[in-house]
Parts: structure tokens; sequence; C-alpha cells
């Protein structure tokens, strides 16, 4: 069945192996993997065409039918659970409709679907006129050739799925300036939005392109994906991504039975002692510094930075301990035996074991698949746990933020004649003051700092001009759009 711009063949669960191992050969098999042309198979020999969907009632209460949705690469031997696709996911109701699991109810048919591989909730809407899935219409879609009938697919609780909420910076515009080492620096109107996953989104005329141009001219663009780059690394600080907090490193648990996917807590914990160990979600944390917040706090270690010197395990210059691809395995102190590894290691004492060692792709699928009953097992307490929790919210009526009172309107201010107002980007604190009253700044030259949610906010001038007034100083909290200080431009000047 084709869903949205994907393509590949659908199963009733009840039909296919429990056992997950022998369940992936008979996948393999259908499709025609591992071939690049899948000609023993019904795969279409690309990604997108290379798909399969599993459903089954559910047992949830409120949710009509589960999907598990499988990816096939052509070329391999390997059937991927873990990301999910919103185009195959067009196709999960009428697949149930057509084999009978469940029956039309009336002009059109709304069914809850329950997405396996992230646990999210959907209600899907399909034209059953006549009793029947229609599949003519008029709707269209870029990447699928012809017109259909449309189907309709409400997700349910994807706003803010990694991210604060759905626009994670608090507005539906930007205005961001982008610099990078050998690039020049450039700004444009951004939105950042997490509505199941963290998108930013930008004009293709501010990066210099049409919106037309084909795969394979964007990636032999190679100025353009630098500055593409630039902006994502630029926006993950803004929405809440990055580098966590301050160059913290992050890993992720390799097996999935270590990811904490929990409510978060309420109120947020206020303080985070120097190299604790923190989980969120998929993430693990080690928190280099003493400072507010932080994940589910699970334990701590010994140091990640070495501020002041060199030796030890702190080599090459470097002033962090980790390289990209480093595996981690923490083994239980007592807290005094803790005190004294962290009084000497930063000067080379109690060495760390180093081990040289490659992690193999090919392997830890083995390892996922050799454990995927204990992992979906877990996966499936887990968020029954979850759902009972937020139950549990429900019925206390604290599932829901109390409605705050708006904060007071800064009072209007008169700008000087000719003047332009820089306002605040976001709510926080006046960190550092850049700039004078009279002093000449060039566009995008640093005017302030601001500090939000443990996080650096540079604002800069929008113009080349003369500062004409300040009217913040430092340590002061501002709310988002309080006017900080007033600018003639140079034109008007």
């Amino acid at each position: 069945m084709r869903g949205g711009t994907s393509k590949g063949p659908f199963f009733k669960e009840a039909d296919l192996p429990r056992d997950v191992a022998t369940r992936d050969r008979v996948l393999l098999a259908a499709l025609g993997s591992p071939d690049a042309r899948q000609i023993d198979g019904i795969g279409g020999a690309h990604p997108l065409t290379s798909k399969a969907g599993i459903v089954g009632r559910s047992a949830v209460a409120g949710v009509d039918l589960e999907f598990l949705f499988a990816q096939i690469q052509p070329n391999a031997d390997t059937v991927d659970t873990t990301p999910n696709c919103g185009n195959m996911l067009a196709a999960v109701v009428p697949f149930a409709l057509e084999t009978g699991m469940v029956q039309a109810q009336g002009d059109s048919t709304t069914l809850r679907v329950l997405t396996r591989n992230t646990g999210m909730q959907c209600d899907v809407t399909v034209d059953t006129r006549g009793g029947v899935v229609q599949y003519a219409g008029n709707a269209r879609i870029d990447g699928a050739p012809g017109t259909s009938a449309p189907i309709t697919i409400n997700f349910l609780d994807t706003a803010g799925s990694v991210c604060a909420g759905l626009l994670p910076t608090g507005r539906v515009l930007d205005r961001v300036t982008v610099s990078a080492p050998g690039m020049e620096a450039f700004s444009l109107d951004v939105t950042c939005i997490d509505n199941g996953m963290p998108l930013v989104i930008f004009k293709a005329s501010d990066v210099g392109c049409t919106g037309y141009e084909g795969v394979a001219e964007l990636n032999a663009n190679v100025a353009l994906k630098a500055r593409i780059e630039a902006l994502r690394l630029k926006v993950s600080v803004l929405m809440g991504l990055g580098d966590v907090y301050l160059g913290a490193p992050v890993a992720t648990p390799l097996d999935p039975r270590h990811r904490l996917v929990t409510t978060k807590y309420n109120p947020a914990r206020t303080w985070t002692p120097e190299n604790a160990v923190g989980i969120g979600g998929a993430y693990l944390c080690v928190y280099g510094m003493e400072g507010p917040g932080g994940y589910q706090f699970v334990g701590r270690t010994v140091q990640m930075w070495n501020r002041f010197r060199q030796g030890g395990d702190f080599q090459d210059g470097k002033r962090w301990l980790l390289r990209f691809f480093d595996q981690i395995k923490f083994y239980e102190v007592s807290a005094s035996e803790l005190e004294k590894l962290r009084a000497g290691f930063t000067y080379g004492q109690h060495p760390l074991r180093i081990e040289q060692t490659t992690l193999r792709l090919g392997e830890y699928r083995q390892f996922l698949r050799d454990n995927a009953d204990s992992i979906a097992a877990f996966r499936d307490t887990q968020r029954t746990a979850f759902d009972a929790e937020r139950e549990r919210w429900r019925a206390a009526d604290i599932a829901e933020a109390p409605v705050l009172a708006e904060e007071p309107a800064t009072p209007s201010i008169l700008l000087p004649s000719g003047s332009e107002a820089i306002t605040a980007p976001v709510t926080g604190s006046l960190w550092q003051l850049k700039v004078t009253v009279g002093q000449q700044v060039a566009a995008d030259e640093e005017l302030l700092v601001m500090e939000a949610m443990k996080m650096e906010v540079s604002v800069v001038a929008d113009t080349a001009g003369v500062v004409t007034a300040i009217y913040c100083t430092p340590g002061t909290p501002v709310n988002a759009g309080d006017t900080l200080l007033a600018i003639t431009p140079a034109e008007a000047s």
C-alpha cells in the first residue's frame, strides 16, 4: 500500500511470527533484501519504497489500532523499528478497513492509532462513503503523482516532543544573526517549532536558494550546507537543545532499557552539583560545573573538565575528557572513595581504564534484535507507568499548568527622534551591557548579553548607528519585548 510518498506491504500482527528475529527474516524476504534491486521481493529498490507496516487491534483504553513501522534498506539485512514514518501511518486505517479488522463508521471513519515506535497517538480520518474506503479524490501532495482521496491525521500530544513547547522561543518569528569561523555573518527570520520533531523553518531566498533545487544540487552546495549547519547550531541553543549546558558531554545509553522517558519535574530541580550524571529520555549528560536545573539525577562521577592543567587522561591540549564515539562504563564506589578520586584525578592520579575498541553498527543492531522482546516489554511497562501517572495528575486536577497573571505591560517609552528600539528577544535578566550612550556601533555588533534558562543570549544591532539611550542596567530582569536601548541609524544621524 502507498502511504503519502512511501510504499510497502502491510501485515496483520497476528499473521507474523511473535519471535522478533524470525519476524524480521520474513520482512526481509518479502521485500527482497539484502539486494540493491530487491529482485526477489516486492521492495521498490529505494528506501522510500522499502518499508513495511504491522497493524493490530489495541488493548489500550481509547485506542483502536496499534502500528509498528519497519524500515528495510534494499542492500542491507536489517529491519529498523526505531524511527516513525508519518507517510506509512496514513495507510494504517485503510488497511485495517480493507482486511476487516475494523468496520466503517459511516461516510467517514476516524480511528485512534498508537504508533509503537514512538508511543505517540493520533486520530486518522478516512473517507468511507458507502461503507468502503474511497481512494478517488482531488487531494494531492508533492512527491506522489495524480490525486487521491484525502486522509487526515490529527497528532495528539506532539507539541514539545523534545523542547519546552510548540514554540520553544515563545515566538512565531525570531530574527537571528549567524556567524562562524571563515563565514561572513548573516541575519534572517526563522520559525523555531517542535511539533513532533524540532525544526527551524526559513525562506529559501534568505540563504540564496529558490526552493526548487534538486537533492543532488543541494548536496553539492558546500557553502549552503555550511551556512545551514551554522544556523542549526545557533537556533539549537535558542530552542534549548545544543550542547545541553556549557559544553557538557552528552551521550546516549546504548541499551534502550537504560533510557528514561518519564514525566518532567514540576517544579524542576533548582540545583545540580558539579559532575552530576543525569538521564533525560535518550540522553545522558555529565554536568561539568555546578548549576541550576538538569536531567533526572542518577549519580555522580569524576571530572569531565580540567580547567587549569594538562596531565593524566587530559591530553592533546584539550581541557575536556571525552571524544566523539567514546563508550563510557560506570562502576559503583562509596561517597568517600569518590571524593578521594576527585581530589587526585585532575592531577593525573587514579587514571581511567581506557581500551581501544570499535563500535560496530552491525553488532549493535544484532544486540537490539537479540534483546528485542525484552526491550519491547520494557517500553510497554514504561509507557503504562507514564500514562498512569498522567491519569493521576488529571484526577488531581494538576495535569495542566495554572494560568498565570499576565506580566504588567512595560510602560511605553518615548524614543529620541529618529531612533529605533532594540528590544529583548526573550524573558530573562540583563547580564552584560557592552555599549554606552553616544557610542557608534556597526550592524550586527553585540550590544548586550542576556541570561535566560542557563543560556547566554546575545543582542546585536540591526543596523549601524549611534546609541542614543539605554533603558536597562545589568542584573535587572526584563520581559520579552521590553525596550532595552535606542539606536539612531547611521543614515538618520
